[in-house]
């Protein structure tokens, strides 16, 4: 969940897991779009684009599973092939 230094909520910021949250979803869980202070309680607060490795510190299956889906796609949509083709000289020897 992302929410500002006040406490209010960011729907656009609030995943269970992987998965966004719809703001109906976000309601049901918060009934609001405020974290009270007891709520906060047992959150840890992340900055942003500062503490992206945290997130995933103990869930080496799930960065394992991302690379491995990004490895595939970039084969299996020719973006490999295609970047090798076009320049296979910084590629090959």
């Amino acid at each position: 969940m992302k929410s500002d230094f006040f406490g209010s909520i960011d729907p656009d910021g609030c995943y269970f897991g992987r998965r966004k949250l719809s703001r109906e979803e976000l309601e049901n869980t918060y009934g609001t779009r405020h974290i009270g202070h007891d709520q906060a309680k047992g959150l840890v607060g992340l900055m942003d684009f500062f503490c992206f490795i945290e997130t995933w510190y103990n869930d080496a299956s799930t960065i394992y599973n991302d690379v491995n889906r990004s490895i595939q796609y970039v084969h299996r949509s020719l973006l490999v092939h295609r970047g090798i083709v076009a320049d296979p000289n910084r590629y090959l020897l």
